[in-house]
């Protein structure tokens, strides 16, 4: 008879199995997925919070200098700089602020979502943050080696975009990127730089944070002329000026003087462009430096309000000093040349005509045997004095470059003289009243809304969350039965135990004689049933889950950059959890193989050694005792 039970109790030992797995797959989702320290858990076992400097950040910086559309002017991908900013930004947010804040957003919200609560309210305090982060940058960043790079890397993209549009300008100067980076470093020294962007934090923090609702920016530029008209000198210290100034200051005022044909005596000719020509090649780059430092100094007393205009006296009269020669060998050329295409003639003839002729007037032929310097002596003939009476006598010794003319010459840029006096004077100011000018008003809101995020903390609710999925289309009464349902039968899994173990209690009546010996068979199926799954679960995963898994999951080689490294720790985190899922249901199966082994051995303890320990003999008949328990 006990042998055609223990055979009927075959099919609910298989039953008890397939329960017994079933109940344990499903309470160890629960005891995961469902709760919410295992996020947490995993978050910290994926090292999540450092991954975002050691790899999101430096890939992030990469892929925004490597992305071609972008035009960001710093190298990211400099080692040093890199590291700072990762170090920096590891500093305003460490890992563990990190963590702490995601604990609470998981604590908060996680309640919500598996119909444990019905409300919820989260505050995401920056306040601190921003200080923090403002402290870091003034006394970290900005004193750092990685800065200097920064700085060099921001003025080289200024001066390739100076260099670019450097068609605006009057006259185009041959320049460097390297020439012009040098010539701005000489206007705003890092150090200076660093001064200004200091007092800009400080100005603009109470605004974001919301203490004050306005903020002023103001950047001196008085202290800054002199070096920026010394960066202005250095940079245009070119053959390119020397040819535009000489254009601008020196032709002008030669065509305005000389007619286009000046007549010398003898029939000889200059033309207004010999005259030009002459005296451009008597006037030095040296010189013409000169008269630009003196413009340039003109302009930055002008924009100090040091002068209420610009008037600049050039002096030339050296250089027409110095033209004289030169012009009197050019006339003197043109004459010799005249003079040697006259026809020959006797000496009586060329005689009579010299002694008749006008003062200035050339004869009509040469004796043979006179040259032309015999003719110049015998004329008394002084070529100098009649090019300084006749043309540098036209000429002013000096003259005035106005203010009017500056402006002339810089064309479409002459505002420039008004706005720098004005920045000078006041210094650059940018306030709160001028962001607002330029931001459109959803920008407008949207700052205002950051500000008091920033004053109050960002604070969600779950009728902000609702509102939310409605705009989104989810149907919230639909999620709200979805939420209790999931708490129900969450509250209800205990349940789930009630058919392995009126399962295991039918088998120990069906296999067992006595109440200990239905115990002991309990247990044995249990131990037994326990030990099976906690050897087959990895092997059965292997085969059967991991290919599946592999499968679904996105492979990293088919991605680049930050993608590919997400995906990396997607699928790293995705095998902790796994690896979390099936240890939880292992631990589960040595719970159980540990409590019926020990409820095994006191069963075996209590009905068999005990009765024959009080009777003296534990060496009898324990075999056919211990089958006639069982």
């Amino acid at each position: 008879m006990i042998w055609f039970r223990r055979i009927v109790a075959i099919p609910f030992i298989i039953l008890f199995f397939v329960s017994l797995i079933s109940v344990l797959l499903f309470t160890q989702l629960n005891d995961t997925v469902m709760n919410t320290e295992f996020y947490s858990d995993q978050l910290k076992k994926g090292d999540v919070y450092n991954f975002i400097y050691d790899d999101v950040l430096p890939q992030v910086l990469e892929d925004i200098e490597e992305d071609e559309s972008s035009d960001f002017p710093i190298t990211l991908s400099e080692p040093v700089v890199k590291s700072e900013i990762a170090t920096t930004a590891e500093k305003i947010l460490p890992p563990d602020w990190i963590e702490e804040q995601a604990d609470i957003a998981i604590d908060t919200f996680f309640p919500y979502f598996l119909g444990d609560t019905d409300e919820f309210t989260y505050t995401f305090v920056a306040t601190d943050r921003i200080y923090r982060a403002v402290q870091i940058l003034k006394e970290d960043f900005l004193q750092s080696a990685a800065f200097v790079r920064v700085y060099d890397d921001l003025l080289t993209y200024l001066a390739d975009k100076l260099i670019e549009n450097i068609d605006e300008l009057p006259f185009y100067p041959d320049l460097s990127s390297e020439d012009v980076a040098n010539s701005f470093k000489t206007a705003a020294s890092q150090d200076w730089i660093v001064t200004q962007l200091e007092a800009a934090l400080d100005s603009f923090t109470p605004y974001i944070t919301g203490e004050t609702e306005h903020f002023t920016i103001t950047i001196p530029l008085e202290d800054r002329v002199d070096s920026l008209s010394a960066a202005f000198i250095e940079l245009f210290s070119s053959e390119e000026t020397y040819d535009y100034l000489l254009d601008e200051l020196i032709t002008p005022l030669i065509e305005e003087n000389i007619d286009q044909i000046v007549d010398l005596p003898f029939e000889v000719t200059l033309t207004q462009e010999e005259v030009i020509s002459v005296i451009q090649e008597v006037i030095p780059q040296w010189w013409m430096q000169e008269q630009l430092e003196a413009l340039i100094d003109e302009i930055a007393a002008y924009a100090k309000s040091e002068t209420d205009s610009i008037r600049i006296r050039i002096d030339i009269s050296d250089r027409k000093a110095e033209a004289i020669v030169p012009l009197a060998g050019l006339a003197d050329q043109k004459l010799e040349d005249l003079f040697y295409s006259l026809p020959t003639c006797s000496m009586m003839e060329f005689l009579q005509q010299i002694n008749s002729l006008y003062s200035g007037s050339i004869p009509d032929c040469r004796p043979e045997g006179i040259s032309y310097e015999d003719f110049k002596a015998a004329t008394g003939l002084d070529l100098e004095s009649i090019v300084e009476q006749e043309i540098m006598s036209e000429i002013p010794d000096q003259w005035i470059y106005t203010e009017e003319e500056l402006r002339t010459s810089l064309g479409e840029n002459a505002d420039f003289l008004d706005d720098a006096r004005t920045y000078v004077s006041d210094g650059w100011t940018f306030t709160d009243e001028d962001l607002l000018e330029q931001l459109d008003k959803d920008g407008e809101e949207t700052l205002n809304e950051v500000r008091e995020w920033i004053e109050n903390g960002y604070t969600i609710t779950n009728v902000d969350l609702s509102e939310a999925m409605e705009d989104g289309g989810i149907n919230i009464n639909d999620a709200d039965r979805a939420r209790h349902t999931l708490h129900t039968m969450r509250s209800l899994m205990w349940l789930l135990w009630i058919s392995p173990f009126m399962t295991l209690i039918s088998i120990s009546f069906l296999v067992g004689r006595k109440w200990w010996s239905r115990i002991a068979w309990g247990m044995s199926i249990l131990f037994i049933a326990a030990l099976v799954i906690f050897v087959a679960i990895n092997p059965i995963y292997t085969a059967y889950g991991e290919p599946y898994v592999e499968k679904a999951v996105p492979d990293s080689t088919e991605y680049e950059g930050l993608d590919a490294i997400m995906v990396d720790k997607g699928d790293e985190m995705l095998d902790n959890s796994i690896d979390t899922y099936i240890n939880g249901i292992k631990m589960n199966t040595i719970y159980m193989m540990i409590g019926s082994g020990v409820i095994l051995l006191f069963i075996v303890g209590w009905i068999v050694l005990w009765p024959r320990y009080r009777e003296g003999d534990i060496s009898g008949r324990i075999d056919d005792d211990y089958r006639s328990y069982i």
